[in-house]
């Protein structure tokens, strides 16, 4: 009796492989629960990771721009072009956490968010920094997180949909707080 592996025919190519995408079948409302955890950089990233989520950041209700530090020219560019990707027509939450505001990139990003109704957003700077003045407006605010800013002398605001406001290192006029302003009983 031959040994079990005589009759293996070596010189046949070995099988090909079969790709198994264990990703896809998960539920969009899935995939983006796991997306509003993510930075937006990793959320690009994910593309990578099946079929179906080749575009689902795209429609993400999610993003979160983090920066340990004021983003370079390169990644501001990279972030406003991937941004013009985006599908959804809605903003729930958009959070921006940055080293200081420079009124370039981030302007355009604060002018998505807004086009797309964003209810929930939260600004963090490092240092001192206007407000964005394009959140002055913002009527679709229901929360709003501000940290380290400042607003001008000269401003208004209307958030009519406001319910949660939290501030913290933000300097502004009385104006702000008194029976005329946003706190209006």
């Amino acid at each position: 009796m031959a040994p079990p592996d005589a009759n293996l025919d070596i010189s046949a190519s070995p099988p090909e492989a079969v790709e198994v995408d264990n990703n896809s079948p998960l539920p969009d409302v899935i995939i983006h629960h796991i997306f509003c955890f993510l930075p937006f950089k990793d959320l690009v990233k994910t593309s990578v990771l099946s079929k179906q989520w080749r575009l689902a950041w795209t429609s993400t209700p999610y993003i979160n721009l983090s920066f340990p530090s004021l983003p370079s020219r390169r990644v501001a560019l990279s972030i406003s072009s991937a941004l013009s990707l985006y599908t959804a027509t809605k903003v729930e939450k958009f959070h921006l956490d940055a080293g200081l505001y420079i009124p370039t990139e981030l302007d355009g990003w604060f002018r998505f968010a807004a086009a797309r109704q964003v209810e929930d957003a939260s600004v963090v700077f490092r240092r001192s920094c206007m407000v964005p003045r394009i959140l002055y407006d913002c009527t679709s605010l229901v929360s709003l997180r501000l940290s380290n800013g400042f607003f001008p002398w000269d401003f208004s605001i209307h958030w009519p949909s406001l319910k949660k406001l939290c501030i913290d290192g933000i300097l502004a006029s009385t104006g702000l707080w008194d029976n005329d302003g946003i706190m209006k009983s």
